[in-house]
């Protein structure tokens, strides 16, 4: 069975953002997660995604995972599932990063990554929280990603 994220080209199981339009968007699922035409651009949106909640004082995977991933949805918006663990998503990929999910993490100067390294295993631990424990993103897509958000 193919995970949401993987189907729609959306490794992170990004949103629609309210009324705007994610770049790369060809339509939506019934839980309202992006389909995009390459998961790149899944890359890009959760990259921007994290610029902007980094840029709204969110500094730390704690704070950033209770507005990504908030208790009051449940895993994979499917209505009857567990709801989110928002400390658990942090707890997790904090330990796949080196990092206490209670540090103050400045990933981003502006519009730009400081340190991709540190966002890549980041990226990578969020890719298997949403796929599954035995996914892996390439880093092509990675990469692709980045220079998307660097250059649309």
């Amino acid at each position: 069975m193919t995970s949401t994220g993987v189907r729609n080209n959306n490794p992170f199981n990004v949103k629609k953002p309210g009324s705007d339009v994610w770049v790369g968007t060809v339509a939506y699922d019934e839980r309202g997660h992006v389909i995009f035409s390459d998961p790149a651009y899944g890359v890009r949106a959760v990259l921007r995604d994290l610029m902007n909640k980094e840029k709204a004082g969110l500094k730390c995977l704690y704070d950033i995972f209770e507005r990504y991933a908030p208790i009051s949805d449940t895993q994979g918006s499917i209505q009857g599932r567990p709801a989110n663990d928002p400390q658990g998503y942090a707890e997790y990929v904090a330990g796949k990063m080196g990092v206490a999910p209670s540090e103050t993490l400045d990933l981003f100067e502006g519009s730009t990554p400081t340190d991709w390294p540190k966002l890549c295993k980041m990226l990578k631990a969020m890719g298997r929280m949403e796929n599954g424990s035995l996914w892996v993103i390439d880093n092509d897509v990675l990469n692709r990603g980045l220079i998307y958000f660097l250059t649309i």
